[in-house]
């Protein structure tokens, strides 16, 4: 027995790290790969439509809720300088909540900015409040200039 081989293998196909990778699903040229993180497996027509892509996702019920508070709460404040632009402002309030939560579903940096403010911070919600409660008040004793009476 010997240790050497009688044969030569040789390779018809040369690995071109210059060449394009190419979609699992159809083929396609994928993006170029970066260097970092793991190779493009889709083309950019299969990425988008995979499930979980971002155009795929239902908008977050909870940032739609959490604006709507936010927009009920400024017509609070607003309806203490003009009752019909405070009124206009709730009525529209559920509306306006859905349209952010419909952007955020689109846009992942609105998502996360949107989510960090409605849950980031409990003290906003128990400043917000003291606030909706001090203000009429400071306005009916003149404290606010421009506004209410003095005395």
């Amino acid at each position: 027995m010997t240790d050497t081989l009688d044969y030569e293998v040789v390779s018809d196909v040369v690995p071109d790290d210059d060449a394009p990778d190419r979609c699992i699903v159809c083929g396609n040229p994928t993006p170029p790969y970066g260097g970092r993180g793991a190779r493009p497996k889709y083309c950019e027509d299969h990425k988008r439509n995979r499930k979980g892509a971002s155009g795929d996702r239902k908008p977050n019920p909870k940032i739609a809720s959490g604006m709507a508070d936010l927009y009920r709460m400024i017509a609070l404040g607003v309806s203490i300088l003009d009752s019909d632009d405070g009124m206009v402002i709730a009525d529209g309030a559920d509306r306006l909540g859905e349209a952010w939560a419909e952007l955020a579903s689109k846009d992942a940096k609105v998502k996360r900015a949107l989510e960090r403010m409605l849950t980031g911070s409990g003290w906003a919600g128990v400043i917000g409040a003291h606030a909706m409660v001090g203000f009429p008040i400071a306005v009916k004793h003149g404290l606010v200039p421009g506004m209410g009476s003095n005395g």
